[in-house]
Protein backbone atom coordinates (compact mmCIF):
# COMPACT_ATOMS: atom_id res chain seq x y z
CA UNK A 1 0.00 0.00 0.00
CA UNK A 2 1.36 3.52 -0.95
CA UNK A 3 1.12 6.89 0.83
CA UNK A 4 -1.67 9.42 0.15
CA UNK A 5 1.27 12.16 -1.04
CA UNK A 6 2.23 9.22 -3.28
CA UNK A 7 -0.14 10.51 -5.69
CA UNK A 8 -0.49 13.82 -4.85
CA UNK A 9 -0.09 16.21 -7.66
CA UNK A 10 1.33 13.41 -10.52
CA UNK A 11 -0.27 12.07 -13.37
CA UNK A 12 -0.73 8.51 -12.87
CA UNK A 13 -0.75 5.76 -15.76
CA UNK A 14 -2.24 2.48 -15.92
CA UNK A 15 -5.17 0.83 -15.04
CA UNK A 16 -7.73 2.32 -13.24
CA UNK A 17 -8.28 -0.40 -10.51
CA UNK A 18 -4.78 -1.78 -10.05
CA UNK A 19 -3.79 2.02 -9.23
CA UNK A 20 -7.30 2.68 -7.27
CA UNK A 21 -6.13 -0.65 -5.27
CA UNK A 22 -2.96 0.60 -4.17
CA UNK A 23 -4.21 3.79 -2.47
CA UNK A 24 -5.59 4.48 1.10
CA UNK A 25 -8.75 4.65 1.82
CA UNK A 26 -10.23 8.50 2.23
CA UNK A 27 -7.39 9.78 0.24
CA UNK A 28 -9.37 11.47 -2.41
CA UNK A 29 -11.84 14.39 -2.03
CA UNK A 30 -13.55 14.49 -5.52
CA UNK A 31 -13.85 11.80 -8.25
CA UNK A 32 -14.86 12.89 -11.74
CA UNK A 33 -15.03 10.57 -14.62
CA UNK A 34 -16.28 9.63 -17.74
CA UNK A 35 -15.71 5.98 -18.77
CA UNK A 36 -15.17 4.71 -21.84
CA UNK A 37 -18.66 3.95 -23.08
CA UNK A 38 -18.48 0.22 -24.87
CA UNK A 39 -19.44 1.57 -28.07
CA UNK A 40 -18.26 -1.04 -30.45
CA UNK A 41 -21.01 -3.17 -28.43
CA UNK A 42 -24.05 -0.89 -29.66
CA UNK A 43 -26.61 -2.30 -31.23
CA UNK A 44 -26.93 0.81 -33.39
CA UNK A 45 -24.90 0.62 -35.91
CA UNK A 46 -22.00 2.89 -34.43
CA UNK A 47 -18.50 1.44 -34.34
CA UNK A 48 -20.22 -1.80 -33.49
CA UNK A 49 -17.13 -3.94 -35.76
CA UNK A 50 -14.89 -2.09 -36.64
CA UNK A 51 -15.68 -1.67 -40.56
CA UNK A 52 -16.67 1.61 -40.19
CA UNK A 53 -19.74 2.29 -41.30
CA UNK A 54 -21.18 5.52 -40.21
CA UNK A 55 -18.11 6.42 -38.25
CA UNK A 56 -15.39 5.54 -40.34
CA UNK A 57 -13.78 9.39 -39.50
CA UNK A 58 -14.29 9.01 -36.22
CA UNK A 59 -10.80 8.95 -33.79
CA UNK A 60 -12.06 5.50 -31.90
CA UNK A 61 -12.72 3.37 -35.16
CA UNK A 62 -10.50 1.20 -34.37
CA UNK A 63 -10.99 1.34 -30.68
CA UNK A 64 -8.60 2.07 -27.56
CA UNK A 65 -4.95 1.38 -27.67
CA UNK A 66 -5.24 -0.47 -24.03
CA UNK A 67 -8.72 -1.17 -24.06
CA UNK A 68 -11.26 -3.46 -24.86
CA UNK A 69 -14.33 -1.37 -25.79
CA UNK A 70 -16.90 -3.93 -27.02
CA UNK A 71 -17.14 -6.38 -23.46
CA UNK A 72 -20.54 -8.28 -23.24
CA UNK A 73 -22.82 -6.00 -21.49
CA UNK A 74 -23.21 -7.93 -18.35
CA UNK A 75 -18.80 -8.00 -18.27
CA UNK A 76 -18.94 -3.70 -18.87
CA UNK A 77 -21.46 -3.14 -16.26
CA UNK A 78 -19.45 -5.23 -13.26
CA UNK A 79 -16.08 -3.81 -14.15
CA UNK A 80 -17.89 -0.03 -13.95
CA UNK A 81 -19.45 -1.05 -10.54
CA UNK A 82 -15.63 -2.24 -9.71
CA UNK A 83 -14.52 1.32 -10.52
CA UNK A 84 -17.19 2.80 -8.61
CA UNK A 85 -16.88 0.33 -5.55
CA UNK A 86 -13.20 1.34 -5.79
CA UNK A 87 -13.75 5.35 -6.32
CA UNK A 88 -16.14 5.12 -3.43
CA UNK A 89 -13.67 3.44 -1.15
CA UNK A 90 -10.78 6.23 -1.71
CA UNK A 91 -13.20 9.01 -1.77
CA UNK A 92 -13.33 10.88 1.95
CA UNK A 93 -16.12 11.33 4.10
CA UNK A 94 -16.91 14.42 2.45
CA UNK A 95 -15.81 13.42 -1.17
CA UNK A 96 -18.08 12.45 -4.03
CA UNK A 97 -17.65 10.94 -7.37
CA UNK A 98 -19.07 13.01 -10.43
CA UNK A 99 -19.57 10.10 -12.94
CA UNK A 100 -20.91 10.67 -16.16
CA UNK A 101 -22.50 8.46 -18.73
CA UNK A 102 -24.33 8.47 -21.40
CA UNK A 103 -27.60 6.80 -22.15
CA UNK A 104 -28.54 4.83 -24.76
CA UNK A 105 -30.64 2.44 -26.72
CA UNK A 106 -29.48 -0.78 -27.02
CA UNK A 107 -31.90 -3.56 -28.86
CA UNK A 108 -34.89 -0.80 -28.87
CA UNK A 109 -34.37 -0.46 -25.00
CA UNK A 110 -33.28 2.62 -23.02
CA UNK A 111 -29.96 1.46 -20.94
CA UNK A 112 -30.06 3.99 -18.13
CA UNK A 113 -27.65 2.78 -16.19
CA UNK A 114 -29.20 1.91 -13.15
CA UNK A 115 -27.13 -1.34 -13.60
CA UNK A 116 -24.36 0.10 -13.15
CA UNK A 117 -25.26 2.70 -10.47
CA UNK A 118 -27.61 1.33 -8.15
CA UNK A 119 -26.63 0.85 -4.76
CA UNK A 120 -24.74 3.80 -4.67
CA UNK A 121 -25.77 7.03 -3.41
CA UNK A 122 -27.00 9.25 -6.01
CA UNK A 123 -27.44 13.10 -4.47
CA UNK A 124 -28.17 14.37 -7.75
CA UNK A 125 -28.21 13.64 -11.26
CA UNK A 126 -26.78 16.55 -13.14
CA UNK A 127 -27.48 16.79 -16.91
CA UNK A 128 -24.95 17.88 -19.10
CA UNK A 129 -26.71 19.39 -22.20
CA UNK A 130 -24.12 18.84 -25.26
CA UNK A 131 -24.11 21.25 -28.04
CA UNK A 132 -24.98 19.44 -31.79
CA UNK A 133 -24.85 15.59 -31.89
CA UNK A 134 -25.50 12.79 -34.29
CA UNK A 135 -28.32 10.73 -34.99
CA UNK A 136 -28.01 7.85 -37.11
CA UNK A 137 -31.85 6.36 -36.07
CA UNK A 138 -35.10 7.85 -37.79
CA UNK A 139 -36.76 6.14 -34.79
CA UNK A 140 -35.10 8.04 -31.85
CA UNK A 141 -34.85 12.09 -31.58
CA UNK A 142 -31.07 13.22 -31.37
CA UNK A 143 -30.11 12.91 -28.19
CA UNK A 144 -28.38 16.27 -26.75
CA UNK A 145 -27.43 15.18 -23.10
CA UNK A 146 -25.91 13.01 -20.91
CA UNK A 147 -26.16 12.63 -17.48
CA UNK A 148 -23.74 13.35 -14.81
CA UNK A 149 -24.71 11.09 -11.40
CA UNK A 150 -23.45 12.68 -7.99
CA UNK A 151 -22.26 10.39 -6.00
CA UNK A 152 -21.97 11.24 -2.67
CA UNK A 153 -20.08 10.52 1.16
CA UNK A 154 -22.05 11.65 4.05
CA UNK A 155 -20.39 14.56 4.85
CA UNK A 156 -20.13 16.00 1.28
CA UNK A 157 -21.05 19.33 0.93
CA UNK A 158 -20.31 21.94 -2.62
CA UNK A 159 -18.65 24.88 -2.28
CA UNK A 160 -19.61 27.91 -0.80
CA UNK A 161 -22.28 29.39 -2.93
CA UNK A 162 -22.08 27.16 -5.67
CA UNK A 163 -25.70 25.73 -4.41
CA UNK A 164 -26.72 28.58 -6.55
CA UNK A 165 -26.07 26.78 -9.71
CA UNK A 166 -28.46 24.83 -11.53
CA UNK A 167 -28.91 21.14 -12.20
CA UNK A 168 -28.54 21.96 -15.86
CA UNK A 169 -25.15 22.32 -17.34
CA UNK A 170 -24.15 23.32 -20.65
CA UNK A 171 -20.42 23.12 -22.24
CA UNK A 172 -18.48 22.15 -25.04
CA UNK A 173 -16.99 18.18 -25.34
Amino acid sequence: MKFPNDFINKILCGDCLSVMRQMPDGCVDLAATSPPYNLKNSTGNGMKDGRGGKWKNAALVNGYSHHNDNMPHEEYAKWQRECLSEMYRIISPNGAIFYNHKWRVQDGVLQDRQDIVAGFPIRQIIIWRRKGGINFNPGYFLPTYEVIYLIAKPDFQLAPKANRHGDVWEFVH
